[in-house]
């Protein structure tokens, strides 16, 4: 079972909200079990984790809805450590909150459920990026590269695994927040490549520890090589004591900041709510427009979703102030990769970065894919924006 500290983290005092606004998006785990094993206890662990029981409509299966993801998450968990090796998903909706429309979730979800082996757990992107942080240890979340409909009227999600063992003792000295488990994955099994690149991304860390933003764009044939290069950077810049955010832009996801909004998103689920609240004074309600879950955990009143971040500028001032906060305390490498797939609003923000940042420890650090001939408007913008810098602050990194 859950330990009681973490049962005390479920509670969150003061927290209000505002009934006029949309709910926001809420996590849905279904669970499966082929034998009777694990299934008695189920009910319990759900509800011990801040979960509302719901109906699933099938023999041997288990539902039930969460406000918070990472509260979800760690249900799951618990349930896979437990016995009857059972199947499982996760799934984060706009939906879910509506009791009225809980079945339907529920029954767009039992197909995936359907597919799921014996003893895993299923995530959809949105439940991944905001527990991804928050997983106990022993839990690796790994990107299956595939993708499943969960939504009408909406693009396939890209879905991942829980991949659940007994906790490792050896990493008991935890991250410090940051998010490296993407790096370690990065460099398995590869043999280190782009030196030159790596040596000259960390010279230019050295710099912005000193003081003073540091901009970087990799690029090249291969974006294996662009990937690989920046978590073995990422790694050693924590060894380093440096802050790693990471986020990534989709194809396949058109929420407007999606790489920012993974970066941030999975950052804050590793943050103690106190920490939060102190970072975000003044703008927590701006950060929650793009990350509900957020407001959620810290007590802000529920607002509406920031759909079009660009008609909002508050909300680039939210980031760049919570990016210079954090920075104050730790110097702080920001690697978002795959540029060429940014929509205008993440092109705008970073924009925003550039001066708002300008005297802070921050290393950004971005790939992009070498044109073939389909122009990438973000890039085109970057290097635009970047052209006006100053010259000593930006470097162009071709692999």
């Amino acid at each position: 079972m859950l330990s009681t500290t973490a049962i005390k983290t479920f509670a969150r005092p003061g927290t209000t909200t505002d009934i006029t606004a949309p709910a926001s998006p809420a996590t849905v785990l279904l669970a499966a079990f082929d034998g009777s094993g694990g299934l008695a206890e189920a009910p319990a662990t759900l509800l011990l984790a801040g979960g509302r029981e719901i109906p699933a409509d099938a023999l041997g299966v288990v539902a039930a809805v969460f406000p918070c993801a990472r509260d979800a998450a760690r249900a799951a968990v618990e349930i896979a450590r437990g016995p009857g090796r059972a199947r499982i998903v996760l799934a984060t909706t706009a939906d879910a909150p509506d009791p009225r429309r809980r079945a339907a979730v529920v029954a767009r979800l039992r197909p995936l459920l359907a597919t799921v082996p014996a003893g895993r757990v299923i995530v959809t992107e949105p439940a991944a990026i905001l527990s991804g942080a928050t997983l106990p240890r022993g839990v690796e979340l790994v990107d299956r590269a595939t993708t499943w409909p969960i939504c009408p009227d909406a693009p396939a999600q890209r879905l991942y695994e829980l991949r659940v063992g007994a906790p490792d003792a050896a990493d008991a000295a935890g991250s410090g927040g940051s998010n490296v488990a993407w790096a370690r994955r990065a460099v398995a099994g590869r043999r280190p490549e782009n030196g030159d690149a790596v040596r000259a991304l960390t010279g230019m860390w050295q710099q912005a520890r000193e003081g003073g933003l540091r901009t970087a764009l990799l690029t090249g044939p291969d974006q294996d090589d662009a990937h690989a290069a920046t978590a073995e950077l990422a790694l050693r810049l924590h060894a380093d004591g440096g802050l790693v955010l990471y986020g990534r832009w989709d194809p396949a996801t058109r929420t407007p900041l999606h790489a920012v909004r993974e970066a941030f998103g999975v950052y804050a689920d590793g943050c103690d709510p106190a920490d939060l609240r102190r970072d975000l004074d003044g703008r927590a309600a701006e950060v929650a427009r793009l990350l509900p879950e957020l407001g959620t955990r810290i007590g802000v009143a529920r607002r509406a979703a920031c759909r079009e971040p660009a008609r909002h500028p508050q909300a680039y001032d939210a980031i760049g102030t919570w990016l210079t906060r954090a920075a104050r305390r730790r110097p702080v490498v920001l690697v978002l990769h795959d540029l060429q797939w940014a929509d205008d609003a993440s092109a705008g923000l970073l924009e925003h970065l550039g001066h708002a940042c300008r005297r802070e420890r921050v290393l950004l650090v971005l790939t992009a894919a070498e044109a073939t001939g389909e122009r990438a408007p973000a890039v085109d913008r970057f290097l635009a924006g970047a052209a006006h810098t100053d010259p000593g602050s930006f470097r162009r990194v071709l692999l």
